[in-house]
């Protein structure tokens, strides 16, 4: 058989894999593995790079404490084509171990995650040496698809507590999960997911008491907003918003550059409630 024809009776046999094999020299998909990683948790994020807590069974004030101090992490990316015997295998971390000692792109992957975690206001740990006790176990991976519609490479990452708030299912010890991203919502670059992290720790810090911080959780709660628009329809769409009940106000007098949604929204309240007490 000459060069030209074995060459082309290779890429003949390639082409008649399956898919999910032709995929292997790249990434693994999303959709081959979101029923495996997608456990419950107590925040979901959404709508890049914020986050919203979600009610949920582990959605508990204590879990979402534990949320909120999350500061020291550590950070374990694995292959996604093992995603089934990573996840089904903690809280053990030998099978990432494993991967972390044979692959240099897990360990580039690892190196480049902290470095932007860092830059997050987080702090490094090592979860695979024994007496560490980081806040959190950051698990991710690479995989295609999970943003929107599309089959773009993106990374897929769990938020852990430590193993000394570990849980029983069905008499099996798991991680208790904290975050992860909604579905459509993956990031598509390690900067992205640090970004991730980053906001919904403040999400359960929001959400805390005593922290000193107040949040939105929902559209429900937004009482008042102000108007930007082509003077051609401003009158139509302030008429429109009026009827839904909305007060609207100056953005301009309220210096939106200078004044957070929070602080915003605390003002709100207290006009509101200075005017049910008049």
């Amino acid at each position: 058989m000459t060069q030209s024809r074995f060459l082309a009776a290779v890429l003949l046999a390639a082409s008649l894999l399956p898919s999910a094999q032709r995929l292997r020299a790249q990434e693994a998909s999303y959709h081959a593995i979101a029923d495996i990683v997608e456990v419950e948790t107590v925040a979901v994020s959404r709508s890049w790079p914020r986050a919203q807590i979600l009610e949920g069974r582990l959605a508990t004030r204590e879990n979402i404490s534990l949320l909120a101090n999350v500061s020291t992490i550590c950070v374990l990316p694995y292959d996604g084509w093992k995603a089934k015997n990573i996840i089904d295998g903690l809280p053990s971390f030998d099978g990432i171990r494993s991967g972390l000692e044979s692959d240099k792109e897990l360990r580039q992957r690892r190196n480049e995650a902290i470095e932007h975690l860092l830059r997050q206001g987080f702090k490094e740990a090592d979860c695979l040496s024994k007496g560490s006790a980081p806040d959190a176990e950051l698990l991710f991976t690479k995989l295609l698809g999970g943003f929107g519609q599309t089959d773009l490479p993106t990374y897929f990452w769990l938020l852990y507590a430590n193993e000394q708030h570990g849980i029983t299912v069905h008499g099996e010890p798991e991680l208790l999960g904290l975050a992860r991203p909604s579905s459509g919502d993956l990031p598509l670059s390690i900067a992205s997911l640090a970004e991730q992290v980053r906001s919904v720790v403040d999400a359960g810090r929001a959400a805390t008491p005593g922290t000193g911080l107040n949040a939105i959780k929902g559209l429900s709660e937004v009482k008042a907003i102000c108007l930007s628009a082509p003077e051609g329809i401003k009158s139509q769409l302030a008429t429109m918003v009026q009827a839904t009940g909305l007060r609207l106000v100056s953005c301009l007098s309220w210096k939106w550059r200078k004044r957070s949604s929070v602080k915003i929204a605390e003002r709100t309240y207290e006009e509101r409630a200075q005017a049910l007490h008049c």
